[in-house]
């Protein structure tokens, strides 16, 4: 209760958007959604597409890696892109 009161949101609901944070930055950097999943606690990528989708309005599919340097350099973007892993 003093969780909630004090940041509006229930501790459990607290855990679920910061692991489905992390697998958002996983997805970003090149991961697979199922490998993401599992790295972030799940072990039904259903239920994690379904929790992901709930709280950041996209599926997990829909998430764009990052470019890589490289890519960066082909297309000439040098905008600062991180590596990918």
């Amino acid at each position: 209760r003093a969780f909630k009161k004090e940041f509006g949101i229930t501790i459990m609901n607290h855990i679920i958007r910061t692991r489905l944070s992390a697998a958002y930055d996983f997805l970003r950097k090149g991961c697979a959604v199922n490998k993401a999943a599992v790295m972030c606690g799940y072990t039904d990528v259903y239920n994690f597409s379904k929790m992901f989708k709930k709280i950041h309005g996209i599926s997990p599919s829909e998430v764009k890696p990052e470019k890589t340097i490289i890519e960066a350099n082909i297309f000439g973007d040098s905008k600062g892109y991180k590596y990918c892993k």
